[in-house]
């Protein structure tokens, strides 16, 4: 070992030559030091301020303080002076301190009149200092809210969907309930109203459907859309006779609804189950009331498609595309022409319903195709075109229609093979409705339109014989125009 290993080393030399040789060399860089420091500090405290959370500090004296400085001083004010939730907050405080974790408090308060919802993070920092940070889940809480009630209700009617009852049924399955009842509703001839008088329409009538359904049935426990025109409802404990009361006064409601000033008539078919004792089978029960409303339906099919038929006529004179006038004019003088042709009885009865029905699909036609006071386009026309085949599906819902559904379906055909839907030509083309074709056009053109006013009869017969063996059968022009002149 050499001799200077042997020197002693004193405190001098550790803590260097005094306060002088301090600061010659340690000052520099205690003030980097510093500034550094400053900076984070300034840097904290910035983003401290610019958090929107609410933060709080518990001290070893086991006082909640603010810490950072929000804008809405009056939060905090309620907060702490809050005695149940200042409570709470001191509670989970010391339970961090003790078990140092982080905890989690939800609370609420009003505010101004509104309910406001809080969740309250409290933890534990390295240095064993607790902090309780406040955050508001106001409108968060409102969108979960919003998210699930509408996951469980229709957004047409607002009532509950098929989901929501469904989970009901499953909770009352295979429970001891007496006095349960399961009923189901069906719009009658909702689809054949969807295809003619469009959607909206069909729409009006599920939701006229619910609110009658909801209104009349008050001490039922759940209501649900179940399908596109089904309603279905339960009750957990009911008298029996009360539900076939309630029942027999909704048809009552049906009848009364039906004779009101609506455009459309409302007919709807049900069927229920009733449990009243042992366990509730829920697949059994719908079973059951699904079955009595189908054959509800059955028995009442004749009369719904009578009503469906007397709905769109009067939804068409509502419109105004045809009147009685019309109707009346064109069934007498398509008589005429039948009488003069030798037709038969039964073709020139056919004749004079169409001239009352051969435009019954243009209540599927929207309004401001039909009144649109100049020519229409492209997409215009290909949905105008659609009138026949509406008209057709309508016919065939009804027994008193149903013999010139395929006379509607062609009443638009031209004698030159250019008309629509199917592009039949001369003899291919009903005679009812080659007949139809001259009449219907004779008064359209004679007869004053919203958008236009009528030619005189001169003219309009010059209209016929110009257009004869194009649109229109040159022998139905020929006896139309001696039927006229003589």
């Amino acid at each position: 070992m050499t001799k200077s290993s042997n020197k002693k080393i004193t405190r001098k030399d550790i803590i260097g030559l005094g306060e002088a040789s301090f600061k010659k060399n340690y000052y520099p860089e205690l003030q980097e030091k510093i500034l550094e420091l400053e900076k984070i500090n300034s840097r904290n405290s910035s983003l401290i301020r610019g958090i929107p959370d609410i933060i709080l500090y518990y001290d070893e004296h086991t006082f909640i303080t603010e810490y950072n400085l929000p804008q809405d001083q009056d939060i905090i004010d309620l907060i702490l002076n809050n005695r149940s939730i200042y409570n709470q907050l001191e509670k989970k405080c010391e339970w961090v301190k003790e078990n140092e974790k982080l905890e989690v408090i939800n609370f609420s308060m009003i505010i101004n009149g509104e309910n406001r919802f809080y969740e309250g993070r409290i933890y534990l920092t390295q240095i064993k200092e607790i902090f309780i940070i406040i955050r508001d889940n106001t409108e968060k809480i409102k969108l979960q809210a919003k998210l699930r009630n509408m996951a469980l209700r229709d957004s047409l009617t607002q009532i509950h969907n098929r989901r929501y009852f469904e989970n009901k049924l499953e909770i009352y399955n295979d429970r001891p309930l007496k006095g349960f009842a399961l009923i189901i509703f069906d719009i009658d001839g909702l689809k054949i109203v969807n295809d003619t008088l469009g959607h909206f329409t069909g729409d009006e009538m599920i939701k006229s459907a619910a609110n009658m359904i909801k209104n009349h049935f008050t001490k039922a426990d759940h209501l649900a859309r179940i399908g596109g025109d089904e309603f279905g409802l339960i009750y957990k404990k009911i008298d029996y006779n009360y539900v076939q009361d309630r029942l027999f006064e909704f048809d009552v409601l049906l009848e009364d609804f039906n004779t009101s000033d609506t455009i459309y008539e409302l007919s709807m078919s049900y069927g229920y189950s009733f449990n009243n004792k042992g366990k509730v089978d829920v697949n059994h029960l719908y079973k059951q009331a699904d079955n009595k409303m189908y054959q509800r339906k059955l028995l009442k099919e004749s009369s719904m498609r009578h009503t469906l038929v007397k709905t769109l006529m009067k939804a068409l004179e509502e419109r105004d595309y045809i009147t009685e006038g019309h109707a009346h004019r064109m069934g007498e003088t398509a008589a005429m022409i039948g009488n003069k042709i030798n037709l038969s009885i039964s073709s020139i009865n056919r004749l004079k319903l169409l001239s009352k029905f051969h435009d019954i699909g243009k209540v599927g036609i929207p309004d401001k195709i039909l009144n649109k006071p100049g020519p229409l386009n492209e997409k215009e026309w290909e949905i105008m075109k659609t009138h026949c085949e509406i008209g057709f599906r309508i016919a065939n819902e009804s027994a008193e229609l149903r013999d010139i559904a395929d006379l509607i379906l062609k009443h638009q055909e031209k004698y030159d093979g250019s008309g629509y839907p199917l592009g039949l030509k001369e003899e291919e083309i009903p005679i009812e409705c080659r007949i139809i074709s001259v009449v219907d056009a004779f008064d359209a053109m004679t007869n004053d339109r919203p958008y236009r006013k009528g030619m005189s009869i001169e003219r309009a017969i010059d209209e016929l014989e110009e257009y004869s063996g194009t649109q229109f059968d040159p022998k139905i022009v020929e006896v139309f125009i001696n039927i006229f002149s003589s």
